[in-house]
């Protein structure tokens, strides 16, 4: 493979990742407005730390793109446990 072609692949590696990325936010950001058992204030601190989450991401240089979909997963599991309607104890409270 010559360097044009690995520097192309990475960059359309970056773009899908970031796509990609970008989706599960969304889908994130819908979660919490959508969710029936979150009262208003909460909703609000979520989407004001998620807008920064993704501000965070879109900050990250494209070489640290395991960073990314990690802290992309964890953001996801987290909206998980904040929105479930039946939580358990200690899930969602930070340590």
């Amino acid at each position: 493979m010559n360097p044009v072609q690995f520097e192309w692949q990475s960059a359309e590696a970056a773009c899908i990742l970031s796509s990609m990325i970008e989706d599960r936010l969304q889908k994130i950001e819908e979660q919490i407005g959508a969710a029936t058992n979150v009262p208003a204030e909460t909703k609000a601190e979520l989407l004001s730390l998620l807008a920064s989450l993704r501000s965070e991401i879109a900050a990250l240089p494209s070489a640290q793109e395991d960073e990314a979909r990690s802290i992309d997963t964890f953001a996801e599991a987290s909206a998980h446990e904040a929105t479930r309607s039946a939580k358990k104890p200690g899930c969602s409270k930070p340590p």
